[in-house]
């Protein structure tokens, strides 16, 4: 229950908006969160509730034709975040009843915090590491920011000490660098099969993003596995005679975490070094031949 708890109080709160009863608020209301979760991922200041009304003035238009003023956004905005965690980013309590003892329990929610505030200011809003797992969980994040989620996920469990549950994170990190292969291998294939009817200046923009991404992602690898080995200093200080169980079982997750971990981080730079000179290769080879007016099969090599 307490997984599902961050999951059942957004719907709860998010669906009784009667002033726009036509609108999927919950779906709204998850698209804040991503919101700014993307500011934060791009390290932007955190979302005031300016920010949050301009971008529900954009998706509402987008998704539903509707003109949203000032006002209108600015009004959703702020019930957005009431619902969610209150004007100060409480901690709500999610009251259920617990079926094994037959008594309400509760567990605490809190998806948003307030970052920033002073008097005659607005407040500027983050995500709390709880509404990060949770969009983390739901899988409802931009496939561009992915592995960075997945990166900030996994620091915080190793600097919370919580290695078993690392364990599992970076074996999900290895499976979306695997992806980014297969993304990576596709889009090479689609540039070979169809080099003439590719928009060169949109391609050159693409690959530029990509590489960003990519340097981005590498640094946080490097910053993880520092803290990793920080981590396993820390408990080697103690010396090995008067460890405790717990934090000899803590040693042994760590050396598994720094192999798994090791392995993902060879498989990244791998790729960033093959194929985004691939990628690089091809570009300088399609710039050239588009210059030339060449209209004929360009038989690359495979990657």
């Amino acid at each position: 229950m307490e997984s599902l708890a961050p999951f059942i109080h957004l719907s709860r709160k998010l669906s009784g908006f009667q002033k726009y009863s036509h609108i999927d608020m919950v779906s709204v209301g998850f698209s804040v969160l991503l919101y700014i979760l993307e500011n934060m991922l791009i390290g932007r200041e955190e979302c005031s509730i300016e920010d949050i009304s301009g971008f529900l003035q954009n998706i509402i238009k987008r998704c539903y034709d509707i003109n949203l003023t000032q006002e209108e956004s600015k009004e959703m905005a702020f019930y957005i975040r009431d619902s969610i965690s209150g004007s100060g980013g409480e901690t709500v309590e999610f009251i259920y009843m617990n079926l094994e003892n037959g008594r309400e329990d509760s567990i605490p929610v809190k998806l948003i915090d307030t970052s920033y505030y002073e008097i005659k200011k607005s407040a500027r809003y983050k995500l709390t590491d709880q509404g990060m797992e949770m969009l983390f969980k739901t899988r409802e994040i931009f496939s561009e920011f992915r592995i960075n989620v997945t990166q900030m996920y996994l620091k915080q469990q190793i600097e919370k000490g919580i290695f078993s549950g690392a364990l599992q994170t970076v074996n999900e990190l290895n499976l979306q660098v695997r992806q980014l292969r297969e993304k990576l291998e596709s889009l090479l294939l689609n540039i070979r099969q169809n080099v003439l009817g590719i928009d060169f200046e949109e391609l050159k923009a693409l690959f530029t993003r990509i590489k960003e991404q990519f340097e981005s992602e590498r640094r946080e690898f490097n910053n993880i596995r520092r803290i990793l080995k920080e981590q396993r200093q820390s408990i080697e200080k103690i010396g090995y005679n008067d460890l405790e169980d717990k934090e000899l079982k803590s040693l042994e997750q760590i050396k598994i975490l720094s192999e798994r971990l090791g392995i993902t981080t060879a498989e990244h730079d791998r790729l960033f070094k093959e194929k985004l000179d691939i990628v690089g290769e091809y570009l300088k080879t399609i710039e050239i031949k588009l210059r030339q007016g060449v209209s004929e099969y360009i038989d690359f090599e495979k990657s």
